[in-house]
């Protein structure tokens, strides 16, 4: 078990694009009140908000899931200013935001290189006084990567909170799901559905190690140690295990019609990689034949399970080079 004794809680920050946005948004201003930036984060967060919601409905056919007018603008923005002040982006003095210098470096590096640019936020976050981040991951590791949580025990509530602290997560479980989705949107952690269970199983994308870890696309230093994450994989690994994970599902059969998302959570589960890579991957063969088999992707309305935080993984789907967004998928075969 991990030798924390207490993680603390963090602050309900869950999208890195919105820090990327904030961070060049501190880079455009000099010697700035704490009340324009407040303004101009509102209107940053509201826009996210807008764009998300968006991405949801199209994906979902849900009705928006509340009035615009009631969502706490307030409450996002004082949550990702002081986060961003926790992990070392802005300073204050009297009423002035200080912006600090690797603010500035970072903000460069957005228009440059913006795979860096999240790899230098992410450091900061790593080694910043919120070590539920840190944590989770070791946690998770020393679990041999995955941890199982019932669906009786994905709400909010006392008892997940207690269950996790059974299970070594010292952190309360709004605190927990925030980091989760934050890593998550990181690509270092993922999850993903076992009905047959009845449990989400969140399991590491990322490799925690003294030293540099073979095959992974990034790695960060840390005080003392590094972690890897963006798995490198062949296609044709790939391929075998989106074909393979088809087939157990529609027991052999071709041309049946699957959930994005739930082959999704077969494949990233067993190759252990990130949402995000699966979508990159899969929709280089959208078309190809191998064989007999051709995969299809194609669009239509995503069944989303009944936990309402599931709805993170509807906004990451698949996009096609068309700029289409990918929702199902199917194998058919080619007869000669």
């Amino acid at each position: 078990m991990s030798d924390i004794d207490s993680w603390g809680s963090v602050r309900k920050v869950r999208f890195k694009d919105v820090l990327l946005s904030l961070v060049l948004l501190l880079s455009q201003e000099v010697d700035v009140d704490r009340d324009r930036i407040r303004s101009e984060l509102r209107e940053l967060v509201r826009k996210e908000t807008h764009r998300r919601e968006e991405l949801r409905q199209q994906s979902t056919q849900r009705v928006r899931r509340s009035a615009t007018s009631l969502i706490n603008y307030e409450s996002q923005i004082n949550d990702y200013l002081a986060f961003a002040r926790g992990i070392g982006l802005l300073n204050y003095h009297d009423n002035k935001v200080e912006i600090e210098e690797n603010t500035s470096k970072i903000a460069k590096l957005i228009g440059l290189d913006r795979e860096e640019a999240e790899g230098a936020i992410l450091k900061k976050i790593l080694t910043s006084k919120y070590s539920v981040y840190l944590s989770l991951l070791l946690r998770l590791q020393e679990l041999e990567g995955s941890f199982a949580i019932p669906y009786q025990l994905l709400g909010r509530t006392k008892e997940t909170t207690e269950y996790l602290q059974e299970n070594g997560f010292r952190t309360d479980c709004a605190s927990f799901f925030a980091a989760r989705d934050l890593l998550y949107d990181f690509s270092l952690v993922n999850w993903a559905r076992d009905p047959s269970q009845k449990v989400e199983n969140i399991f590491m994308t990322s490799v925690l190690s003294r030293t540099e870890i073979d095959g992974y696309k990034h790695a960060i230093s840390l005080d003392t140690m590094k972690i890897s994450y963006g798995k490198l994989l062949k296609s044709d690994e790939f391929k075998e295990a989106v074909m393979s994970k088809y087939f157990e599902t529609t027991k052999g059969a071709y041309d049946i019609v699957l959930d994005i998302m739930e082959l999704r959570d077969l494949v990233t589960r067993s190759l252990q990689i990130s949402d995000f890579d699966f979508d990159n991957l899969i929709v280089v063969l959208d078309g190809k034949v191998f064989g007999k088999s051709q995969i299809i992707l194609s669009q239509g309305v995503v069944s989303i399970p009944f936990q309402s935080g599931y709805l993170i993984k509807a906004i990451n789907l698949p996009i096609l080079p068309s700029g289409r967004r990918v929702e199902y998928i199917s194998v058919h075969q080619q007869i000669s």
